[in-house]
């Protein structure tokens, strides 16, 4: 009986601390939203940690209709010089400057995430990254370059296994551009963009982007 009541108060304190932890990811993630930090566009779901230092000044953009799963880290700075003789902050520690980011490059750049960009559970994406729209990011991948429209990214350090349609197809699915469409568009035309008839997507609506 007392092995049942400790395997019992264990898988409750475990799911409350896992409670808790959701609840301030969602905080710091509407803060980081308050603060400018992060852009997202409509009907995007999914709650990633966002990962900043003082001194960052980039900013995440995630475009409309995308899918993020979870345990997404996404970093906007922390990069250390790798070039000096030391990579730890000296000068920011040791309160020698008047900046936290005077003299130390700590981000590659903002973050950029297009529209319709599906996100696997436990990736990261680092800063200075711009995925393109419709790209797939796998579970647990490490994306440090930019990833092109349509990819599938998998792996640490993350690449491009392929490509999820032609050349030809990708330059008129972002011709289209669906995702800027009018929701009550989007409504209508749920039956052909939830099938694989690319090529009659694309023919309906290649010259009405």
């Amino acid at each position: 009986m007392l092995r049942f009541f400790r395997k019992w108060l264990y898988r409750r304190l475990h799911e409350t601390y896992e409670k808790f932890l959701e609840i301030e990811k969602r905080k710091q993630f509407e803060s980081a939203k308050l603060r400018g930090l992060v852009k997202v566009g409509g009907y995007t779901y999914g709650t990633p940690s966002i990962i900043s230092f003082p001194g960052d000044k980039n900013e995440v953009t995630i475009g409309s209709y995308c899918s993020i799963a979870d345990g997404v880290t996404i970093f906007v700075g922390g990069n250390h010089r790798v070039d000096w003789i030391t990579t730890f902050p000296i000068r920011l520690m040791f309160e020698l400057v008047k900046e936290p980011d005077e003299g130390v490059v700590a981000s590659k750049g903002d973050v950029i995430i297009g529209s319709d960009v599906w996100i696997g559970n436990g990736a990261t994406i680092l800063s200075g990254v711009e995925i393109g729209s419709g790209a797939v990011i796998g579970a647990r991948a490490v994306v440090s370059k930019s990833v092109p429209p349509y990819a599938i990214v998998v792996g640490n350090p993350g690449r491009v296994v392929k490509k999820r349609f032609s050349e030809s197809q990708i330059e008129r699915l972002l011709e289209i551009s669906w995702w800027d469409w009018p929701p009550e568009m989007i409504a209508a035309n749920a039956g052909i963009l939830c099938s694989g008839d690319i090529e009659r997507f694309c023919g309906l609506y290649s010259n009405q982007g």
